[in-house]
């Protein structure tokens, strides 16, 4: 399931229409109709806006509470440090080319993984 199905899956559950959501999302009915059938990905606030009209966090929304598996105990490593271990704020090209193997799929659940870390941090603020 991709976030387009996951808004819809909701937005039906809680018997919304496009035109409900979208009004309490203060969002168009086309911009979410787009999202629901793949054709766009929402950014971090439009999430935000639709989480907080479905009644659900963002983790939720996403369906990151259930399909990103615990990356507990793992290190990136790498041949560049002495020690064998990367700090994250070295990472980038190395965090690019893991990416660039991805199907599109799991490129999604990533992105979708990044836009919920991103709000976290917001809130953190």
């Amino acid at each position: 399931m991709n976030i387009g199905d996951n808004i819809k899956l909701l937005r039906t559950h809680k018997k919304l229409t496009l035109k409900d959501l979208a009004e309490k999302a203060t969002l168009s009915v086309s911009f979410i109709s787009d999202i629901e059938n793949g054709r766009r990905i929402p950014r971090l606030e439009n999430l935000q806006k639709l989480a907080e009209a479905l009644e659900v966090s963002i983790s939720e929304l996403t369906g990151e509470a259930i399909k990103i598996p615990s990356l507990n105990g793992v290190t990136l490593k790498t041949k560049n440090n002495k020690n064998g271990f990367l700090k994250p704020e070295e990472a980038e090209p190395e965090l690019i080319n893991h990416y660039r193997v991805l199907s599109n799929e799991s490129k999604e659940t990533l992105w979708n993984f990044i836009l919920g870390l991103e709000l976290a941090e917001k809130n953190k603020k």
